[in-house]
């Protein structure tokens, strides 16, 4: 998208689809056509897109066979196996004349994925009292995941019109194989569920894995639950003239998390072509560690339940408190030690919050009802340690260093951190000799990725058989670093950049080549070059409020005299239109991913797609 947001406005789009001269033979008529010229790396987007190749197949086999047997009418079990086999082919070409391969490449790579689950599940129920109700289950598991791969790569084709492995220059050739790597887990678990009198209910779990991706004493992990729920209308409201329903509930769970294959010791790779044709090995980046324990993430929750005026109206809210320690991450170490990161156990992260829903049937008659709920929830996230001598942890830096997404102790998960325009020890803003802003270092916290809270509302219209549905929901507060706003400032491709174009401007603040007030002037590109590379400028409110989701639908009559017990049709939009959103450039969800080195930026996003779509739903 880098080459379609940064297209020059003057340019006429369908210009470019002539991407490269017809019949080339030589070197320059090879070279893609592009609105920077031939001698500019600047790509053709319709080049990218019917001239390269990014061909991806994919075969899967899946399936399970189970058998169930009963015992008596109180005791039970059944037995599974399970498999799952993908096979992932990827072909990707840059051809010759692409805008920074000249000459081409090609890589070619083949990935199988396996999965065999075996597991089995004795389940007991009894009544033991008229009032005491017991289902106890056991069992365990048997879990085998296997990965492996081979990718091919080569560059500089002989023949340029022909993209194949051996048409590639034997000197540029690489193999980079995966061997197979096995990941085993047996487990055993049990769970017992006590009812007394539909009054109390109390779940007890248990589970124990062996992993195989753990050292031998530490591979064998213990994790359990407990939660008990109160059902208390019959003795506040016995007659149910307000409540219907009245439930408490308390839990404590433990889970326990192992790694990936082969994390233990030390492997070091054997490249394809030695220093000076001997065989040599590469120093891995990372030293493993044989120490490794499973990650623990305990939770502790509270919760209330009500239903009220014939079940009319409803809540349910809970609070919680998570912790999780023993993280396994790769820790950046000093370049003496000779690796780049350790792998380690480290740091304690604590997230807490508060998640409430109300939910109601204002009118409702024989052909019409309304149906409502209204959603909060909030979270509040912190990392309370690291290891000694460590009090941060970067995910992700930006090409130019200008911005970091870490956690810091005290602070919390996706802490952005970035430059700003740097002042003197009076807050006087600092200028250079061309009268630019000098950006600071990259070490102020500029907000955080993660939301304060969510909110969402929800509403089902039905009259006879027609239906309406609607969902709005927000997301209000978090920061996000738009990196494709800054790209578009730099580039003078943005509405924005227009500003100071014909005039120019001269900034205020201490020329440090005078140390005195600034008098020399910016031109619209000096200026826009200069404030695109400062952090600070483009961090985003992610405050927004949505439709989410519309339906429109309607329940077709009298079908069972064509064999068909129901008929549906409907109309669904999703992701239709803001109400408000404070960042003006970009959707704030369309970020980089929801893992935690891809939130709190967005870098030439695809925009978010808006969908409609027809649903028949029959059942026979």
């Amino acid at each position: 998208m880098a080459y379609v947001y940064g297209l020059p406005r003057n340019v006429a789009i369908q210009d470019l689809e002539t991407f490269q001269a017809p019949n080339p033979v030589t070197p320059e008529e090879f070279k893609v056509i592009s609105y920077a010229g031939p001698t500019a790396n600047t790509g053709n987007p319709y080049w990218i897109l019917n001239h390269d190749i990014n061909d991806e197949k994919r075969n899967r086999f899946f399936g399970f066979a189970k058998i169930n047997y009963e015992f008596t009418d109180w005791l039970s079990a059944f037995i599974r196996v399970g498999s799952d086999i993908t096979n992932i082919k990827r072909l990707d070409v840059n051809r010759p004349g692409h805008h920074s391969y000249a000459s081409g490449r090609l890589t070619k790579s083949s990935n199988t994925y396996g999965e065999l689950n075996s597991e089995f599940l004795v389940t007991a129920k009894r009544d033991l009292t008229d009032k005491i109700n017991l289902i106890v289950n056991v069992g365990g598991s048997l879990s085998k995941r296997t990965a492996e791969g081979l990718s091919n790569f080569g560059e500089d084709f002989k023949i340029p019109s022909r993209v194949f492995l051996a048409n590639t220059n034997e000197d540029t050739r690489l193999i980079n194989e995966s061997p197979q790597a096995i990941k085993k887990v047996n487990s055993l678990y049990g769970t017992a569920n006590f009812a007394y009198d539909n009054f109390i209910y109390v779940d007890l779990t248990a589970r124990n894995d062996w992993s195989s991706t753990l050292g031998e004493e530490n591979r064998s992990f213990l994790y359990s639950s407990a939660s008990t729920s109160l059902i208390l209308n019959r003795f506040i409201d016995p007659e149910q003239n307000l409540f219907n329903l009245v439930k408490v509930r308390g839990s404590w769970a433990e889970v326990g998390n192992d790694t990936d294959p082969y994390q233990l010791y030390q492997t070091f790779s054997v490249p394809g072509q030695g220093f000076l044709g001997l065989t040599t090995l590469g120093s891995p980046s990372v030293k493993l560690n044989p120490e490794l324990k499973p990650e623990k993430v305990t939770s502790i929750e509270f919760g209330v339940e009500l239903s009220m005026l014939k079940n009319r109206l409803s809540l349910d809210m809970s609070v919680y408190d998570i912790t999780t320690t023993d993280l396994i991450f790769n820790v950046p170490v000093p370049a003496a030690t000779g690796y780049s990161y350790f792998k380690e156990n480290i740091g304690k992260v604590t997230n807490k919050g508060l998640e409430i829903r109300i939910g109601g049937t204002p009118i409702q008659t024989e052909s019409f009802s309304w149906n409502t709920s209204i959603y909060y929830s909030k979270n509040e996230n912190k990392l309370v340690e690291l290891i000694d001598g460590i009090d941060s942890y970067s995910y992700l830096t930006t090409n130019s260093g200008n911005l970091s997404i870490r956690s810091q102790v005290g602070g919390g998960v996706g802490d952005l951190y970035g430059t700003v325009w740097d002042t003197d020890d009076a807050g006087v803003r600092k200028v250079n000799a061309n009268g630019a802003p000098i950006p600071s270092t990259p070490t102020n916290y500029l907000g955080n990725a993660q939301p304060d809270w969510l909110g969402g509302f929800s509403n089902t219209f039905t009259f006879k058989d027609f239906n309406l549905r609607f969902l709005i929901d927000g997301r209000f507060g978090g920061e996000v670093y738009s990196q494709t706003s800054a790209a578009l400032d730099g580039s003078g491709v943005s509405q924005r950049s227009l500003q100071y174009r014909e005039t120019g401007i001269t900034l205020s603040g201490i020329n440090t080549d005078t140390n005195a007030q600034n008098t020399v002037s910016l031109t619209g590109q000096e200026y826009w070059g200069a404030v695109s590379g400062i952090a600070e400028n483009y961090i985003y409110d992610q405050t927004n409020i949505r439709l989410r989701e519309l339906a429109i639908g309607y329940q077709i009559p009298n079908t069972k005299s064509f064999g068909i017990q129901s008929a549906n049709i409907q109309l669904i939009g999703r992701n239709l239109f803001f109400l408000m959103k404070e960042a003006d450039d970009i959707d704030p969800e369309s970020i980089l991913g929801t893992n935690l080195n891809g939130q709190g930026i967005n870098a030439y996003n695809l925009p978010t797609v808006r969908s409609l779509g027809l649903n028949l739903t029959l059942n026979f």
